[in-house]
Order: structure tokens, then sequence, then C-alpha cells
């Protein structure tokens, strides 16, 4: 099974949204759906803003992901990787770009992505940081 993209094209969100281009592009201006504008013709979706989008429409206002009390990162970074369309370091690089919606579902997932990250570096990651006068 591969990993979903996590960037979707204007036709492959009104394909989910079951409306059509022109209505996505509209949310898109509205600034009710975040985008990435390329090109003049090719405009990308992150799959994160889409799932943001869904959630609003649904009323839900919290993050249904949370910190399973497990003690393996991998696992747990694998299940962020699943519920969000981007692996920790991909998503805290989203992030640091603007390519997702300022929210505070996405602050609490930037959040755990950086808990995920600093977990995967271990202590080897930690140490190293503050040799370079960073905090961990």
């Amino acid at each position: 099974m591969t990993d979903p993209t996590p960037y979707l094209t204007v036709a492959e969100v009104a394909r989910e949204l079951r409306m059509s281009d022109d209505g996505v592009r509209k949310l898109i201006r509205k600034g009710k759906l975040k985008a990435l504008r390329l090109s003049e013709r090719k405009t990308m979706i992150p799959r994160a803003a889409l799932s943001a989008y869904k959630r609003r429409l649904s009323g839900q206002t919290e993050v249904r992901f949370q910190m399973p009390e497990l003690s393996d990162p991998v696992e747990l970074a694998r299940r962020f990787e699943q519920m969000t369309g981007y692996s920790p370091e991909e998503w805290l690089l989203a992030w640091k770009h603007d390519e997702l919606e300022d929210s505070s579902e996405n602050m609490d997932l930037m959040v755990q992505a950086s808990a995920l990250r600093a977990a995967l570096a271990g202590p080897r990651g930690r140490r190293s940081a503050l040799v370079a006068g960073k905090p961990a």
C-alpha cells in the first residue's frame, strides 16, 4: 500500500467533496480552503488543509489524533503520517513554509510533530543540539 501524497489537485479535491472544480476554486478564493498556487494553471491543496476543512464542515473543532501512551516513537510517527498524510518532519516543514492552515488543530499537530521528531532523534540528537548551544 502506497502512502497518499500530501498534496491534491483541485480536481481530486472536487471529487472528494463531490463538487465542481469551480466550487473548490471558490472555497480557495474565499479563504475557506488553504491551497498553494504553483502557477497560473496549477494549484495544489495540502491534504491536511482538506482534512481541516472537512472537520469544520462536520462541526468537529478538535483534532482526533491524540498521542497514545506508547513507547515506540516509530509507531507514533507512522500513525501521525497515516492521519495527516505527512511525516512529522514534512509536517514541520510545511508549517514553517506556511503551507498549512493557521488553526488551533494544526498548532496541536505541530506540537505533536515536534515531539515526535525529538523522540525519533533520541538522546544522541538531543545531546548534539545541546553541544551546539541550542535547547533540545
